[in-house]
């Protein structure tokens, strides 16, 4: 069954081309995940789509919404990923020729290191402290965490001991004292 979409668009709304984005590749698992991103277009027909060596991918994850479609691949063989080429193409009638490709870029393997999937820059620079700031910090391993955690729960043991403690003294001496509880 053969479907038809009609756009109906005004003289005065002009076609917007949508804008690409391929993030670099991320490696987590094994698998190395790509993402392309494309944005701001009208009107909002388009088809995105990941390209493995020129042959369109199945297996991506298309996720469309109004104005932004994006597309997740997941590639498990990682000594592939270096070998092969993935390209991005978008479809959109506000495009030239109707469409448009965005390579991901090559990852150049180390000297000395076997290639075995993307290495990926931090996206944030390591902090740099000096030696007073490092004193103030907590380090929050395991074991500083539960010492923490048993030292209050003794030390909170402790207090209700010491107030249940000086209740039943004063209870016991009033009543050795013989003062009674007056009732109404």
């Amino acid at each position: 069954m053969a479907s038809l979409i009609i756009h109906v668009l005004s003289v005065d709304t002009p076609l917007t081309k949508p804008r690409l984005t391929v993030f670099p590749p991320s490696s987590k698992n094994g698998h190395v995940t790509l993402v392309c991103l494309a944005e701001k277009y009208f009107p909002d027909v388009i088809k995105i789509e990941w390209k493995k060596n020129n042959e369109i991918v199945s297996e991506a994850k298309a996720q469309l919404e109004k104005d932004k479609a994006a597309i997740v691949l997941k590639v498990t063989d990682n000594e592939d990923f270096v070998k092969d080429r993935y390209l991005c193409r978008v479809t959109h009638e506000a495009l030239p020729n109707g469409h448009y490709e965005e390579e991901l870029p090559k990852i150049k393997a180390q000297p000395g290191k076997k290639a075995t999937g993307p290495t990926i820059a931090p996206t944030c620079p390591p902090g740099q402290y000096t030696n007073d700031e490092k004193k103030d910090t907590i380090s929050l391993s395991p074991f500083n965490v539960g010492t923490f955690a048993y030292t209050f729960l003794i030390l909170k043991s402790a207090m209700y001991f010491g107030i249940i403690s000086v209740l039943t003294y004063k209870i016991k001496s009033a009543q050795a004292l013989g003062v009674k509880k007056r009732v109404p």
